[in-house]
């Protein structure tokens, strides 16, 4: 495929994008209105009835020496507390068919392949065995997406690992990643297994007993080996792999994707991109403002688009020698 066709496939898929996305948002903008206009009545009906029971308590409390004021304005603002709460659920039903509806219908404006579930998850076990994944005791998995663009199959989705550290009182839940777990098929010549991270240091802290098994690779980049180190089974093959012009490509691309906090590993004929984000992606959000769920759309687009060009920027598609 030249770089023309590309392009041209590249804007042809934008323009359904576009389409679509006005397409099925003004369907589901109607359940947002809805949604909201729901939301302000509830919360309207919240206040009324926690105003309400403060006044009859109160009115209560001077009359009755058994009430006590402090008790009765705590009993008003949990029922205002709880009316709130509920209020909220008509914007929760709306976010949820944005995401089990809308975004599953959307996502195939990329392909007919591409899928999303709001529920899923790639394995851990094929994770765990990259041995890039940290020791975690909890998490959490959403917004999973598979595909092939430009001839590579992926799936992706976020996630939220957890590591639960100390105890008793001093025990705590310690975030050791959020963001994004990106596999994708590759083509390049390569069949062992090279970690690429960040440092990070105290290396048993973070990869465990399977890391040991792993050599440091030298790297010829000097940029590129101060930002990472490489670890490999198989030396020669790695260095192979990693020319100046790759090292380049994934340069660039751990700076633009995770705030250059990204890391990687090739394995099993797979290229995996554990990418860290400080934003919760593809999530619909519930505005005033008219055509938010197009919006939601486009932005879900955007957002994906540029975690599958993984694929086109390391042009993994292609064979070792390109």
């Amino acid at each position: 495929m030249t770089e023309n066709s590309t392009t041209e496939d590249s804007r042809a898929i934008d323009e359904l994008i576009a389409e679509r996305a006005a397409a099925i948002g003004g369907e589901f903008e109607t359940r947002r209105v809805e949604a909201v206009s729901l939301m302000n009545k509830y919360r309207l009906y919240a206040g009324i009835a926690g105003g309400g029971a403060l006044a009859l308590l109160l009115v209560g409390a001077i009359f009755f020496e058994g009430l006590d004021y402090g008790e009765a304005l705590m009993l008003a603002i949990g029922i205002t507390v709880i009316g709130l709460a509920i209020a909220q659920t008509p914007g929760r039903r709306y976010k949820s068919s944005i995401k089990n509806e809308a975004f599953n219908r959307f996502v195939q404006s990329f392909g007919p392949e591409f899928q999303y579930r709001a529920r899923g998850n790639i394995p851990m076990d094929f994770l765990r065995r990259s041995s890039l994944i940290p020791h975690h005791d909890k998490r959490r998995f959403e917004d999973y997406i598979t595909g092939v663009w430009g001839g590579v199959r992926f799936s992706l989705m976020e996630a939220k690992l957890v590591d639960v550290r100390g105890s008793g009182k001093n025990k705590r839940d310690v975030t050791v990643f959020d963001g994004l777990f990106a596999v994708f098929e590759h083509k390049k010549d390569f069949s062992g297994r090279m970690i690429i991270r960040r440092d990070m240091g105290a290396i048993g802290n973070w990869f465990g007993d399977a890391f040991t098994k792993l050599e440091r690779v030298g790297l010829e980049d000097p940029r590129f080996e101060k930002e990472f180190e490489v670890y490999s089974e198989d030396q020669i093959a790695s260095r192979m792999l990693l020319t100046t012009t790759f090292m380049e490509r994934l340069y660039h691309l751990a700076k633009d994707l995770g705030d250059g906090r990204m890391q990687a590993a090739f394995y099993e004929g797979k290229f995996l991109a554990m990418i860290p984000c400080r934003k919760n992606r593809f999530e619909p959000s519930l505005t005033l403002q008219p055509g938010a769920a197009r919006r939601d759309l486009e932005r879900f687009a955007e957002e994906l688009k540029d975690i599958i060009q993984v694929a086109d920027r390391l042009r993994l598609g292609e064979d070792l020698s390109v």
